[in-house]
């Protein structure tokens, strides 16, 4: 990591109240509670959509953020990864060309 780096990622912690951008639930805001901080620097989150209750593992920082903050960009996709709009469903979901291989997980 680098050094300075450290200083511009924002200090979350276990059962801080954050807001986590779910794109499988409309591509919005929602009220999260930090659980876990795991090694690779994601987070598992408890979340609650529309009165309903439901965990998050592994999500990626750049997802979270302190209530009313701004939005920060999403990460690069990896090598080969597309992402794409599920004309059905509406939601986001992303596409190996090299692979041919779909998934709904970034």
């Amino acid at each position: 990591m680098n050094p300075n780096q450290a200083s511009l990622t924002p200090a979350f912690r276990l059962e801080q109240q954050v807001e986590y951008f779910s794109r499988g639930q409309g591509n919005r805001w929602l009220p999260a509670i930090i659980k876990k901080i795991r090694d690779d620097g994601t987070f598992d989150l408890s979340l609650s959509c529309d009165g309903m209750p439901f965990d998050r593992k592994a999500a990626h920082p750049s997802l979270i953020r302190f209530p009313g903050a701004p939005m920060p960009p999403p990460p690069l996709l990896p090598h080969g990864w597309v992402e794409a709009v599920d004309t059905g469903s509406g939601r986001t979901y992303f596409y190996n060309t090299t692979l041919q291989k779909t998934q709904w997980e970034r």
